[in-house]
Parts: C-alpha cells; structure tokens; sequence
C-alpha cells in the first residue's frame, strides 16, 4: 500500500500520486510523478481480489533548455495486475492519496488507455504525439498549450475523478473518505 493509513475495498478505491524523489531529499526540484490505483475488483461468482495499477509517462526531448525543455510523450506506461511488487519501493516516497468510486477510476483508466493507444500510433506515423514540457501547463513560465509534464499528466486524470492536487508532486495529505463522498 502507498498510504498504510487508508484501505480500499471493492466500493472504494484509493488512487495515490507519489513522487519519485525521496521524502528526505531535498524536494527543490526534481523527481518524477506517477499514479497508482489500488483496490478490490468483483468478479462475477468469484470472490473480490486485489487490483493494483501504476501508471506513469516517459518523454523524449527534442529542445533542451535551462529550465523547461521540451519534446513529446512517447510512452504511457500502465501496469495492471494484483500484485505489483514494486509498490513498496515508494515506501520512502512523498505521496497523495485519495479515495473515489470504482467506476470512475475505470473512466479515468479508460483515457489512460487511451493516450497509451495515441503514443503508440504517433510512433507509427499514425497521428500527433502529445507535447511534454518539463515545466508543465501550469508554470507561470509556459502556456498550457505547449505539452504536459509528469505532474501535469497525473494531475488531468484525477481531475477527471474530481480531485484537484494543482498539477504540483505530491506531498503528504489525504483525500476524503468515500463515505463523505
């Protein structure tokens, strides 16, 4: 578990952003943000087991610069499975949990899955790769038209679930419970 302070359960699911950076590193600048839903998936006639996801996405740069290069998003990685032995290498990470509902987690996979499909026809000359700057849409320094960052990607998804974490890497807080949802 990300947040050993919360549990999930089939009608409630916890989705985390963690940074990459250590907690005891000094959080100036740097690290990479990623998402990681966790919670109980029913199958029919079977008994609920757990379901994890992580998810994240790699760029390649093509204009380097000082402060906020640039490029595309040419990998959205998603993991998915029940046991994901890598989530206990965030155990020493900053994080951001919060709770939502199943179905809309699912949506919110959905569009993930989604711009997975984009990158992989934009590397087949299919389509436009989506932009990355290292800076992200919401720096006072950029536009919001001129591409994503590892933060700026996680934060538009939980905005699809409602949740507003400010397209900054996480540090620690929780969101509300599912009940008071």
């Amino acid at each position: 578990m990300i947040d050993p302070t919360k549990n999930f359960t089939h009608d409630c699911w916890i989705v985390s952003v963690v940074n990459t950076k250590s907690a005891s590193a000094a959080q100036t600048f740097g690290g990479h943000a990623l998402m990681v839903v966790e919670g109980l998936k029913k199958t029919p006639g079977l008994a609920a087991e757990a379901y994890i996801v992580r998810c994240d996405i790699l760029a390649e740069i093509t204009e380097k610069a000082v402060l906020n290069s640039k490029g595309h998003i040419c990998e959205v990685r998603l993991e998915e499975g029940k046991d994901i032995h890598t989530l206990s290498r965030y155990s020493d990470n900053q994080s951001q949990s919060f709770y939502a509902l199943p179905d809309d987690v699912e949506k919110m996979l959905l569009s993930v899955k989604e711009d997975k499909a984009r990158t992989e026809d934009a590397a087949k000359g299919n389509c436009e790769y989506i932009p990355y700057q290292t800076l992200g849409k919401s720096s006072i320094l950029t536009s919001d038209d001129e591409g994503l960052s590892c933060a700026s990607y996680v934060a538009e998804k939980l905005e699809l679930l409602g949740i507003d974490v400010n397209d900054k890497k996480p540090g620690k807080t929780a969101g509300k419970p599912c009940a008071v949802m």
